[in-house]
């Protein structure tokens, strides 16, 4: 589990800690009362959003390099949880490439959650990035085609991608949310339509300001993104069956190879190709000159 930047006594609907054995009863209380319920917020347009400083903030760079490469032209915010993990020389070249740098901690101030962490900001960037139709994309996942392609494939719905293998440690989690287990996601990539699909944001940021609770009974943010978009309803598109592919795991919709999720390439368990090679070179001059 992922270290946590802040932790409150309450979360933002007013309900404290809980333990496993009560996750069931809590997701009925919630459920029954309707917590959760509100109206989407007023967003229009198409964004990507990329959580990424500190030990990813290369990553982000490159992936930021990478996507203007590909010709995409879409606005993109990289977030990141306090300066330490976004000097200002990396935010300002950053903003050369035209991308908006998001520190959490400003946002929190208006919008203050129980705990936040590297998994838990995902879900907490996209409720709050400015857009409408959004895609997330870890930092370490690169699209095939061009972002502005992908938006055009699922024609603004909401897209989620499964794994390749389960890594859940636990199936208790479907059970205390009323679901039965289904071949388990895989969220270093998706789009959001947000006035759709916002009911699944709150689920999923509900779940995540229990991390020290959802986490122990399953991967990380995979689990509460397919639990709270489950639980919720809401229409989702689903990519198609994506394979191992040796860097990591390459995911498919429509037909089209769109994303190459690059996980063993970051663990140094698979060589960089070329073209990420030159990229992460670009990378060490820009951090080395900015630094001096």
């Amino acid at each position: 589990m992922p270290s946590l930047a802040e932790t409150q006594a309450k979360d933002s609907i007013g309900l404290p800690r809980f333990e496993e054995q009560r996750c069931g009863a809590m997701v009925n209380h919630v459920r029954k009362n309707r917590l959760l319920e509100s109206e989407p917020p007023d967003c229009t347009g198409c964004g990507i959003v990329i959580a990424g400083g500190g030990k990813y903030l290369s990553w982000s760079w490159v992936l930021c390099r990478r996507l203007r490469e590909l010709g995409c032209a879409l606005p993109i915010q990289v977030w990141h949880i306090g300066e330490k993990e976004m000097p200002s020389w990396a935010a300002k070249s950053f903003a050369e490439m035209g991308v908006d740098t998001v520190n959490v901690f400003n946002v929190l101030k208006k919008h203050p959650v129980r705990q936040m962490s590297g998994w838990v900001l995902k879900n907490y960037a996209v409720t709050h990035s400015p857009w409408r139709h959004v895609m997330f994309i870890d930092a370490d996942c690169f699209p095939v085609v061009k972002p502005e392609t992908i938006f055009q494939l699922c024609k603004g719905k909401t897209l989620f991608f499964n794994d390749v293998k389960p890594c859940h440690p636990s199936r208790w989690g479907y059970t205390y949310c009323g679901l039965l287990p289904e071949i388990e996601w895989e969220t270093g990539q998706f789009v959001v339509d947000k006035v759709e699909g916002w009911m699944g944001l709150r689920w999923t940021g509900w779940l995540n300001e229990h991390a020290d609770t959802w986490f122990n009974l399953g991967h990380g943010d995979k689990f509460t993104f397919e639990l709270g978009f489950r639980m919720s309803g809401v229409p989702i598109e689903m990519g198609e069956q994506p394979k191992w592919a040796g860097y990591g795991i390459a995911h498919y919709y429509k037909s089209q190879h769109v994303f190459e999720h690059k996980m063993a390439t970051k663990r140094g368990e698979w060589s960089q190709e070329p073209w990420l090679k030159n990229l992460f070179n670009e990378w060490d001059a820009v951090s080395l000159g900015k630094q001096k």
